[in-house]
């Protein structure tokens, strides 16, 4: 016999007749059963939570109507998630918005389709963390195997040497590239991690990009030895020239330094010289013109 449920009016307390014991249920019971909104949605939780809470309060509170579901949904979602839906739908009128559409447009921005493939080898990646009790440690297991999507697998021998292909792999880079992919055979798997392997090798450019030019590989311009040559007068060059080397030598007396036995061309880059090249040959040129 099923039970029939009744408030009393004197003490607020639900009473049930049946042929085993009497039930007892407050009122504070009674709206429990009857359901609680799940409050708004706090960004940051799991969207597909709040979103079985929620059903489960609709189907409590025995709403059928697809209107009157939207309206309960844009009631309890919260105003901010309000305002972000109608950027979402680019302005369309959100109360004439079908359910499923408001939904969807909340799972996308706030919890996105996960990469079964990462899902996966981050589940077969977990060890068990200093401290941590085995309880801890297999609540955690079987929490990220929640994104696994096990029950779509179809040959679990293909998955499991697919994984263990991509978390042997040497190349960082190939790995994190197979884990991008939504889904893999073993064999999908071994081809694109092959090509990309090629791509490596025969255009290494591709992947470095363009280098830059150390100053080792910058040749320095040739200079011609008559641009590097301070100008002098032609006349100065004869009488060097004539005075050449013997007792005119000896005697001769320098202009720039004053000392006996040695020309002022001379001091011009060398270690004798007393001043710098161009004063030098300013002194000299003065000397002749």
């Amino acid at each position: 016999m099923e039970p029939v449920f009744g408030v009393d009016s004197k003490d607020g307390k639900m009473l049930t007749a049946t042929s085993g014991p009497t039930v007892l249920m407050d009122s504070g019971t009674l709206e429990a059963y009857r359901g609680r909104p799940p409050g708004p949605y706090v960004p940051g939780t799991s969207w597909r939570t709040w979103w079985r809470l929620f059903t489960n309060f609709l189907i409590l509170r025995k709403v059928v109507e697809e209107k009157e579901k939207r309206l309960v949904f844009l009631q309890e979602v919260g105003n901010s998630n309000y305002e972000l839906l109608e950027s979402l739908l680019q302005g369309q009128e959100l109360e004439s918005t079908d359910l499923a559409s408001l939904s969807n447009a909340m799972e996308k921005h706030f919890q996105p389709k996960k990469l079964v493939l990462a899902e996966r080898f981050g589940l077969m990646s977990k060890m068990q963390k200093p401290g941590q009790s085995l309880q801890e440690f297999y609540a955690e297991l079987q929490k990220a195997a929640n994104g696994c999507r096990f029950e779509d697998i179809k040959n679990y021998r293909d998955a499991m040497v697919t994984m263990v292909f991509i978390g042997g792999l040497q190349s960082l880079e190939t790995r994190k590239r197979l884990l991008e992919k939504e889904d893999l055979t073993s064999k999908e798997a071994l081809e694109q991690a092959e090509a990309w392997e090629r791509v490596g090798v025969n255009a290494p450019h591709l992947k470095e990009g363009p280098q830059p030019l150390g100053i080792a590989q910058v040749k320095p311009k040739r200079m011609n030895s008559k641009q590097g040559r301070v100008g002098r007068p032609q006349a100065l060059e004869k009488n060097v020239k004539r005075l050449g080397k013997g007792p005119a030598r000896e005697r001769a007396a320098c202009n720039v330094c004053g000392k006996v036995g040695h020309f002022a061309r001379e001091l011009v880059g060398g270690k004798r010289g007393v001043g710098s090249a161009r004063e030098s040959s300013q002194t000299v040129r003065q000397r002749y013109t």
